[in-house]
């Protein structure tokens, strides 16, 4: 069994950290209230953090300044999305708040597909070093979390996908919080099992994004 995860990523006693762009680490788990659909927008953070695009301190601080990139994204978050984002963010939203504000020091590549099309995306992202959103559906609702890694088994075969999710507990002895199981273990709609939740989940659309 092999561990492979993105290399900007070390893991520390306070959890993955990733270089800030200034020449120290800084702390990439954020986490998601309890009560709000907003683990996109987390996503998003983390996926900046882990890049070296946003200080930790500017992100959750409660006056960073408007006038930055960093700034008008968190603005456009308040004035565009109703609160607590109940209804949750698309695919299109995520693209387009991280383009509007980081388009010219980010790629971006966007998939719709479905299960194992999807996951051989994040796994071919993730080989490249490029920390991938995706989003999961499962019976009564939908996530979104931050895919920083994978397990490959013996036979080389990518067995179980290592993501952080904001909505879960802070990572203190490892890069993620979370693990999904990629080998099919029932048939229907939701063929793939969430460990660190107890569902079954159904791949649906991913975006990966990486520095220019």
């Amino acid at each position: 069994m092999a561990i492979h995860i993105i290399d900007q990523l070390e893991t520390t006693e306070c959890g993955p950290e990733a270089n800030n762009g200034k020449g120290y680490l800084q702390e990439v788990f954020l986490n998601q209230g309890s009560i709000d659909g907003a683990c996109g927008p987390y996503s998003i953070f983390m996926g900046l953090l882990t890049l070296g695009l946003a200080d930790r301190n500017e992100v959750t601080s409660f006056n960073t300044d408007g006038r930055t990139r960093l700034g008008k994204l968190i603005n456009k978050l308040n004035n565009d999305y109703a609160s607590l984002f109940k209804h949750g963010t698309y695919l299109n939203d995520l693209e387009k708040i991280l383009l509007e504000n980081y388009g010219s020091l980010i790629h971006t590549e966007t998939r719709e597909t479905k299960n194992k099309d999807l996951t051989n995306f994040t796994i071919q992202h993730l080989k490249e070093n490029h920390p991938t959103i995706i989003g999961i559906n499962f019976s009564g609702g939908g996530h979104w979390m931050l895919a920083v890694g994978f397990e490959e088994n013996k036979e080389k075969g990518i067995s179980r996908l290592l993501l952080l999710d904001p909505s879960d507990a802070k990572p203190v002895v490892s890069s993620w919080n979370s693990i999904i199981e990629l080998n099919v273990t029932q048939k229907g709609k939701y063929p793939f099992k969430w460990w660190t939740a107890s569902r079954y989940v159904q791949f649906d659309q991913a975006i990966a994004l990486w520095c220019k």
